[in-house]
C-alpha cells in the first residue's frame, strides 16, 4: 500500500446531492433563519425509517498518551497520517465513513442492507483484516517520518440502526444498537485484532474463508452477556 498522504476532501460520491427518502432537515433555510439562531445552534433530524447494515469502528489504542510528548505539528501528522490510511483500506471495499472522532473513524457498509448482501458482508470481513494486517506496513512508514508506532482495534458488527442528518453537516450519521456495541469492542478488544460482535459473527461463519475464535473473558454487558469474537483469514 502507497502511503501518498493525500489532503483531506470530500469526495463527489459521497456527498449527497439532495436530502434522503424520510429527511425532512432542520434550518433549511439559513439566510431566513440565521436571524433566530446563534452559531452555536445544532440541530438534527432523523429519517424515521430503520435498516440493517454492517457498522464498523477503528480506533487507536492510547493516543492520548502517546501524543501528549509529541510537538503539535507531529501529533498532526501523526493522525493524518493514521485516518488516511484507514479511510483508503475503508474506500477499497466500499465502506462509507460517517465521521471521526479524533483518534477513530467510524464507518458503515452500505452494500449489506442491499439485495446482494453477501458481497457486502465479505467485504466488511476482508476489510477488518487488511485494516489489521496494514499495521506493520503503517509503522514503518511512521517510522521513516520519525514518528511512534501506532496500536488500534477494529470492531464491526450488524444491525438495525436509524439514520440522521444534521444542519450542520453533510454526512449521514446513524444511531442504534450496533454502533453502541462497536464502541464497546473496542474498548475491551486486544490491541490490533479485528473483532465482531455476535450478530455478525452468525452471518460471516458460514462463509468458509475465515476463522473466528470467541473472545472468552470479553463478553460484552448490554443487559446479557453478549460474545465476541476474533476474525481471521483461514489458512
Amino acid at each position: 500500500m502507497e502511503f501518498s498522504e493525500p489532503e483531506p476532501q470530500l469526495e463527489d460520491s459521497k456527498i449527497p446531492n439532495e436530502t434522503p427518502v424520510g429527511f425532512e432537515l432542520p434550518n433549511a433555510n439559513l439566510q431566513t433563519q440565521q436571524k433566530e439562531m446563534s452559531a452555536a445552534d445544532y440541530m438534527v433530524a432523523f429519517s424515521g425509517q430503520s435498516q440493517n447494515y454492517c457498522v464498523g469502528i477503528v480506533q487507536m489504542c492510547e493516543s492520548a498518551i502517546i501524543t501528549s510528548t509529541l510537538h503539535r505539528t507531529k501529533i498532526m501528522k501523526y493522525y493524518e497520517v493514521f485516518l488516511n490510511s484507514m479511510s483508503q483500506v475503508l474506500s477499497k471495499y466500499d465502506a462509507n465513513v460517517m465521521k471521526n472522532a479524533g483518534d477513530s473513524l467510524y464507518f458503515y457498509f452500505p452494500r449489506t442492507g442491499r439485495a446482494d448482501k453477501q458481497y457486502g458482508f465479505m467485504s466488511c470481513a476482508e476489510c477488518g483484516i487488511e485494516l489489521v494486517d496494514m499495521r506493520d506496513e503503517l509503522n514503518m512508514h511512521l517510522a521513516k517520518i520519525d514518528l511512534p508506532p501506532v496500536n488500534y482495534r477494529v470492531g464491526s458488527d450488524y444491525g438495525q440502526v436509524v439514520m440522521m442528518k444534521s444542519n450542520k453537516s453533510l454526512s449521514i450519521d446513524m444511531i442504534g444498537s450496533p454502533i453502541s456495541i462497536c464502541t464497546k469492542i473496542v474498548q475491551k478488544c486486544p490491541d490490533n485484532e479485528f473483532v465482531v460482535g455476535s450478530e455478525l459473527q452468525k452471518i460471516i461463519k458460514v462463509f468458509n474463508d475465515y476463522t473466528l475464535e470467541e473472545m472468552k473473558g470479553y463478553e460484552l454487558e448490554i443487559g446479557y452477556d453478549y460474545k465476541t469474537f476474533s476474525v481471521s483469514r483461514r489458512s
